[in-house]
């Protein structure tokens, strides 16, 4: 359907739409008594002025031409002139259904009529645009038949037609494949005389800004069946329906106008016109994740030690797919499932449609024991939405045989650079770390601790941790590192150390990974002495549970060293004994105070959503003890009268 906006031309319809309307009936059979196409007046003369007997003539009627089927109507003499004239001007017209036996002949009698009139109108229309042709009515002969007439043959033109576009969009440039749309033009003929016949235009879409190449496709393409006018403009518009197939992205967009060039116009060039916006389809995403040549790298395998495994993973569906999941197990059947062992998971950047790529990754093999396949599933938690979630499975058919890890890690030979340490100093630690297994152990890592006691453990005072490196059986390595004493109270401490402290590798004997320094370490701690001196708010008389609240807070340094940073704790309580039990109002982070100083804190805070009644506002300093004081017990304060809460 073509339609005009404002205005539609009102020229008569072209006999090929005719000629389609009958081609879809009974074309060419014989008519019948009711359709007996023969004795209409008019169709046989060309002043209509000659009846018929009302018999299937053969030809003898004045005015008709050329050997009809006599089962058939003749041929208007109109429709033959033209004939002639369009043999000679477009050769390549196909004009079958106007010639004697024509489908516009054996058809209805309305179909015969209109035919007749088309015939009459073109007729008119390329004698009007070829005045110098001697077969369509002009002086000339057909050596020269688009020529001025001076029988040269130069091939001069006469007056042409010119068809161009002034505008051309869609109307919606975000659609999904298969949706209905218009398209909007504005045909322009700026030549001097009519176009005279029914011509083809087309819709094109293209990947790049190029059209003629390779990636170009015809979305439409249709007969525009309407007479352009010379020197005249219409807005139009068209609805179309996408392919069901198109591929998501962006596409260019462009029309052209009789693209089988069947009018002979003045210039051939401008029949295009770019959409100046681009066409983004966006349908339900094409992917589909298929993994496939899963392959573990080993067959025979330790608990505890790395092992390389890889996939290859094809994105069969044909638009790009985003970061996705790719997880490894071991399972004790071919049936593989989320219920099986992890082995490790990876996370793919993405993947263009119709491409593949190979996922690989080495992973720590779990505390397992027997014979396993290595599987894989694509997308485990299908939180990508595919055409196919059915295929997302992959397995390495032969089996993987794991035992357990004969290693046994014991430390010895503690060493330290100084006995007698402060607290910030850069010491030298060491130690010796030997495997008594059968197998190679993988990487490990060693802890150095400061204890009170000889019994080393996580909860004595970190110093540092590091790496150390596979041992094969019956090795040793020294390990050597230089930390900062950390920051701890005055005393004497045991130096030790933990070999795999977080138990990560699963080890034949668990109970000889520490050892100690057979002597003490004197540590000294910067002397300093937080006091807690005044704390206050800004609340009123009487003030409602969960408002906002402002503190000042004064703190002194009775020490010799700074501080370093501290926290101090905010607290409401029943009754005037603060402690770290009483309900917590907000603990803020403090900078640090310079010796013999006294530090002035404001900061804001929010009163708890707790019952009304009356509290007593309480300051801790240092709550968790994290600074090493010469006096601990100068770090709480409380207001002087309870706070009454409404």
């Amino acid at each position: 359907m073509i339609t005009a906006l404002p205005k539609r031309l009102t020229s008569p319809r072209s006999f090929v739409t005719l000629l389609v309307l009958a081609a879809s009936g009974a074309a060419c059979t014989p008519a019948s008594d009711d359709v007996n196409l023969t004795g209409i007046s008019g169709l046989g003369t060309s002043d209509g002025a000659t009846e018929d007997t009302g018999s299937n003539d053969t030809g003898t009627d004045e005015g008709t031409t050329g050997d009809p089927d006599p089962n058939c109507g003749p041929q208007p003499p109109q429709c033959a002139e033209l004939i002639e004239c369009l043999s000679v001007v477009l050769p390549d017209i196909d004009v079958s259904d106007i010639e004697p036996g024509g489908s516009c002949w054996c058809g209805t009698t309305q179909d015969a009529i209109e035919c007749r009139d088309l015939c009459v109108d073109q007729l008119e229309i390329v004698e009007n645009q070829y005045p110098n042709v001697e077969e369509c009515g002009g002086g000339s002969t057909t050596t020269d038949p688009t020529g001025d007439g001076d029988g040269d043959g130069d091939g001069d033109p006469g007056p042409l037609p010119n068809l161009t576009l002034d505008q051309f969009y869609l109307g919606s440039h975000l659609l999904a494949p298969g949706a209905a749309v218009n398209y909007y033009f504005e045909l322009v003929n700026n030549g001097p005389v009519d176009t005279m016949w029914v011509y083809q235009d087309r819709v094109i879409l293209s990947v790049n800004d190029v059209f003629g190449d390779d990636d170009d496709f015809v979305i439409h393409a249709g007969a525009f069946e309407f007479i352009v006018e010379a020197n005249e403009n219409y807005l139009y518009y068209i609805p179309i329906t996408l392919p069901d197939d198109l591929v998501n992205g962006e596409y260019y967009v462009a029309l052209e106008l009789d693209y089988t060039n069947v009018i002979n116009e003045s210039d051939e060039t401008d029949n295009w016109r770019f959409d100046a916006d681009k066409l983004v389809i966006m349908g339900e995403a094409s992917v589909d994740l298929a993994p496939s040549d899963a392959l573990a790298s080993e067959y025979a395998v330790k608990t505890g030690t790395p092992t390389d495994v890889s996939v290859t993973v094809d994105n069969l569906g044909l638009d790009d797919i985003g970061p996705y999941t790719v997880r490894f197990y071991y399972s004790s059947d071919q049936n593989i499932t989320n219920n099986d062992t992890l082995l490790c998971s990876v996370n793919a950047p993405g993947l263009a449609g119709n491409s593949a790529t190979v996922v690989e990754d080495q992973c720590m093999v779990p505390e397992l024991e027997g014979d396993y396949y290595l599987g894989v599933i694509v997308d485990p938690s299908n939180v990508i939405a595919e055409t196919d979630e059915t295929n997302n499975i992959a397995f390495d058919p032969a089996l993987v045989t794991i035992s357990p890890l004969d290693v046994d890690l014991q430390p010895s030979m503690i060493g330290t650079g100084s006995l007698s340490v402060g607290a910030d100093d850069l010491v030298a630690y060491s130690a010796t770390v030997t495997n008594n297994g059968a197998d190679p152990t993988p990487p490990f890592s060693i802890a150095f601790y400061y204890s009170l006691d000889a019994n080393i453990t996580q909860a004595d005072k970190l110093i540092c941790q590091v790496n150390g490196p596979a041992l094969q059986p019956g090795a040793s390595a020294p390990i050597n590192t230089n930390c900062d004493v950390p920051l701890i109270a005055t005393a004497n401490y045991r130096l030790g150390v933990i070999v795999d402290p977080n138990n990560v590798i699963n080890e034949t004997n668990e109970a000889n990974n520490t050892a100690v320094h057979p002597n003490s370490v004197s540590v000294t701690a910067p002397i300093v002495d937080l006091e807690y001196s005044f704390h206050g708010d800004n609340l009123p008389f009487f003030a409602n549970p969960g408002q906002n609240i402002s503190y000042t807070l004064d703190v002194w340094n009775n020490g010799s060293a700074p501080s370093g940073p501290f926290s101090a704790k905010m607290v409401w309580s029943v009754d005037a004994n603060i402690t770290n039990g009483d309900i917590e109002g907000c603990t803020v982070a403090l900078a640090s105070i310079p010796p013999l100083t006294m530090a002035h804190y404001v900061f804001p805070c929010t009163v708890p959503d707790f019952q009304i009644g009356n509290y007593y506002s309480g300051a801790i300093i240092d709550p968790t003890n994290a600074v090493p004081e010469t006096v601990e017990n100068n770090n709480i304060g409380v207001s002087f009268d309870a706070q009454i809460f409404n």
